[in-house]
């Protein structure tokens, strides 16, 4: 790239957005299972935005519609899982991606391992 001012912008302009263009490009991306269990009811919702926030304690972020049960649950302090979904998951990213609604079992028909907080 040339240190000359262009009609598009200056080099310098271009160089920023470049490296912005670069760093976004590194940032993970994927498609989550965000569940949880609250009274005996197991619940979950698709999401796009996870991330860690820290090793130590072990802290995670996820973005959550405010109108989303799972909110009152993060509010509430339960346990959560985070499901990280492949090409293989399709199953259960269909069960997901539908819309919201109350009392449907997400989790009907999809096979799930046990873990030590019977978490789906």
């Amino acid at each position: 790239m040339s240190s000359e001012s262009s009609s598009t912008g200056s080099a310098t302009e271009l160089t920023e957005k470049d490296n912005l263009g670069r760093a976004l490009g590194r940032i993970a991306s994927g498609v989550y299972i965000v569940s949880f269990v609250r009274d005996g009811v197991k619940d979950g919702m698709l999401s796009t935005f996870v991330m860690q926030s820290s090793f130590s304690p072990p802290v995670v972020v996820v973005s959550v519609n405010k109108k989303r049960p799972l909110l009152d649950v993060l509010k509430e302090g339960h346990p959560l899982a985070i499901n990280v979904l492949s090409k293989k998951n399709m199953d259960a990213y269909k069960a997901f991606a539908k819309p919201f609604q109350e009392g449907v079992d997400r989790y009907e028909g999809l096979e799930l391992l046990a873990n030590e907080q019977n978490l789906p």
